[in-house]
């Protein structure tokens, strides 16, 4: 019983912790003018990208973080590999 109240937890720790993350994301990308019309696009857009996302984690290469690194700095986006990837 404590061990699933412990992952019970974890489990939204994580949550709320994803969440406050994309509230940073939407707050930068408005303060670097970008429109509330665009955020709210960008939040529709991140289900198709995390869905394609765990596909890949969840595959058998395992190569999420890679791919989705690797795609952003293909369109130029500024990102750093993650100490797994290096």
């Amino acid at each position: 019983m404590a061990r699933q109240y412990a992952a019970g937890l974890i489990t939204k720790q994580a949550e709320l912790a994803a969440q406050r993350a994309q509230y940073l994301w939407m707050a930068a990308m408005l303060n670097a003018g970008l429109s509330a019309k665009t955020v709210n696009r960008c939040m529709i857009e991140l289900q198709a990208v995390a869905e394609t996302y765990a596909a890949c984690v969840n595959g058998e290469d395992h190569d999420g973080d890679f791919r989705l690194a690797r795609e952003l700095m293909a369109r130029g986006v500024q990102v750093e590999w993650l100490p797994e990837e290096q």
